[in-house]
């Protein structure tokens, strides 16, 4: 009876198996498309970080590798569903219309990721570099798929722009140039009586040049008159510098003009027009 009943016992475990050796594949399925998934996200996190080591606006790295890490489980979870007899047509129309419910409430999201992606593909700037888009410049001192952060250095605020905003406008990224040319304009007020702009020109041109510690190439300074109205007249003054050094050489000539400006008691218009 004992070898009869072990028998029985065998035969229903044996039926048993059969009966959900699908189910038990299934596992297997989903459990080794876990695996790769897996692997390749740590694979790709480690191939991206090494790139990007030093750029720290590799947040995009973890977000590329996850997006590839849960398309594999969702391939194996639907292989797994297809093995197990499930029906996954029905899944299928419930996944795709959510799909498409999702994607347009997102669009406009969706197109900031991807111009993060080209942000960082194409190597626009990173962390820490001088940047200007549009009227704004300052350093970036932050950066998501989403938006970058600029700490604009005239009124010490950060400034959040949108990814789409930068990829869709002129950027300059002056850290990527050693040299330049910097400017500042200078508005002077029509009430000055008798005043020789030549003299002024030699004398600002000199001063800047001999007490300035930011300009690299005397030669290249140059002051010209941009405008003449009624109620003043505006200087456009350039000078030659390290990229590195544009907001503290700006600052830095706006005080020097200022001086020399206020030693000749040369009035400025609206008392303060330096930009």
């Amino acid at each position: 009876m004992r070898l009869f009943g072990k028998y029985i016992n065998k035969q229903l475990l044996k039926k048993d198996l059969i009966k959900y050796r699908k189910y038990i594949v299934s596992v297997v399925i989903f459990l080794i498309g876990y695996i790769i998934a897996s692997r390749i996200y740590h694979k790709i996190m480690e191939q991206i970080n090494k790139k990007y080591a030093q750029n720290k606006m590799n947040i995009a790295s973890d977000v590329f590798a996850s997006f590839i890490y849960y398309i594999i489980i969702l391939l194996g979870l639907f292989l797994a569903l297809l093995n197990s007899d499930i029906d996954t047509n029905s899944i299928m129309v419930v996944l795709g219309s959510f799909g498409l419910a999702i994607a347009l409430a997102m669009q406009n999201s969706v197109t900031r990721i991807i111009n993060g992606f080209l942000i960082i593909y194409y190597g626009y700037y990173k962390i820490g570099d001088i940047i200007k888009v549009n009227d704004i410049s300052g350093k970036v001192v932050e950066f998501t798929l989403f938006n970058t952060v600029i700490l604009n250095r005239e009124n010490n605020v950060n400034v959040i722009i949108s990814n789409n905003d930068i990829v869709s406008n002129k950027i300059i990224n002056y850290t990527k140039m050693p040299n330049i040319i910097n400017n500042i304009r200078v508005s002077i007020s029509a009430n000055n009586q008798n005043l020789n702009y030549t003299n002024l020109l030699n004398k600002i041109k000199t001063e800047i040049n001999n007490k300035s510690k930011y300009i690299i190439d005397k030669n290249k300074t140059t002051i010209d008159i941009d405008d003449m109205e009624k109620s003043g007249t505006t200087l456009n003054i350039k000078f030659y510098i390290e990229s590195s050094n544009i907001f503290e050489s700006q600052n830095e000539i706006k005080l020097l003009v200022r001086d020399i400006l206020s030693s000749n008691n040369v009035k400025l218009l609206d008392n303060s027009y330096i930009v």
